[in-house]
């Protein structure tokens, strides 16, 4: 999982948040590598992971400072997952950093714990598709009082269910990896 800061998170926030969504998906059986990817140009070949095309086997997410306005999901959207549109595996998500602020307000968590929950449920839809919201559980589509305890206390997770199709998914994915690999199909650059 490559992750971009566009928002300017206070160090260490983002490593903390990729280590939660870690420990989320291992819960349900599923080993991650999260790599915090810079942004300043010239520095890329000291992190090779993050300058390689992407494969259906890798998602990005970016980190981003603003709200939801201006995009297609509802105000209490933490982000979004992008489907390719052309029948390729997602491999996209985006959070907004104020979001995960204006909920900061109530819930009694830390910024990173959130962070890495939402990103998890953004990687959730990359690989579970559009339609994955649940009526309970980490993809559920709004996190109200309940959601925000289970992160608090890290109880919020995929169903066993999702757990179940997370793995079918990421199988798949794998196989269409090495498929592009072997063709010498072109895959997708990171823009």
């Amino acid at each position: 999982m490559r992750v971009y800061d566009y928002a300017g998170l206070p160090a260490g926030t983002l490593a903390k948040a990729g280590l939660e969504a870690r420990k989320i998906f291992a819960k349900s059986g599923i080993e991650t590598e999260w790599v915090e990817c810079p942004l300043e140009r010239g520095v890329e070949e000291r992190y090779p992971a993050c300058r390689k095309p992407i494969s259906p086997a890798d998602v990005s997410i970016r980190i981003m400072p603003h709200s939801t306005e201006g995009y297609p999901v509802p105000p209490w959207a933490f982000g979004f997952a992008l489907s390719s549109g052309d029948g390729r595996p997602a491999t996209h998500a985006y959070i907004f950093n104020r979001r995960v602020e204006e909920v900061l307000r109530e819930a009694k968590c830390a910024r990173f714990q959130l962070l890495g929950f939402a990103m998890a449920h953004e990687v959730g839809h990359l690989l579970l598709g559009p339609a994955a919201h649940a009526s309970r559980g980490i993809m559920r589509s709004r996190w109200l009082k309940e959601e925000l305890r289970q992160v608090e206390s890290g109880a919020l997770i995929f169903t066993s269910e999702q757990a179940v199709r997370l793995r079918a998914s990421i199988r798949a994915r794998l196989r269409d990896a090495a498929y592009s690999t072997a063709t010498g199909s072109t895959l997708l650059p990171v823009p």
